[in-house]
């Protein structure tokens, strides 16, 4: 019995470590490109640009704002300078990437699910 949960522990260890190794790790390089949000009332948009700056674009119902500045990324997330976030005032907005269903995300509410999903590598040099 004991033999069996050593057995178990070691494939349990093994299938930890396997998977960690094949996840994604992003860097810097990785992000630049067009992010759309999946928010249910609106659409948003971030262009993130080589030279860390972005441009951000909202449309809710008939009004539209759209904003430039810089942004940085480190460990793991992503911070966007003077960020215009549509339930706030502007701000540095700091949040999470992630690498889901072989496409990266900035995740905007983990809770309720929103979030920017890259849909196309930036070309802008």
């Amino acid at each position: 019995m004991v033999q069996k949960n050593i057995r178990f522990a070691i494939i349990i260890g093994l299938l930890t470590f396997l998977l960690n190794a094949c996840k994604k790790h992003l860097n810097a390089n990785d992000l630049p490109g067009l992010y759309i949000s999946n928010f249910e009332d609106f659409r948003d948009t971030i262009v993130l640009n080589p030279n860390h700056t972005y441009l951000h674009k909202s449309k809710a119902k008939i009004t539209f704002d759209s904003q430039k500045n810089i942004w940085n990324f480190d460990g793991g997330k992503i911070t966007l300078e003077n960020f215009d976030s549509p339930s706030g005032p502007p701000g540095v907005w700091i949040a999470e990437v992630v690498f889901v269903k072989d496409e990266i995300r900035i995740v905007y509410a983990e809770e309720e699910g929103y979030y920017y999903a890259k849909i196309r590598a930036n070309i802008r040099r």
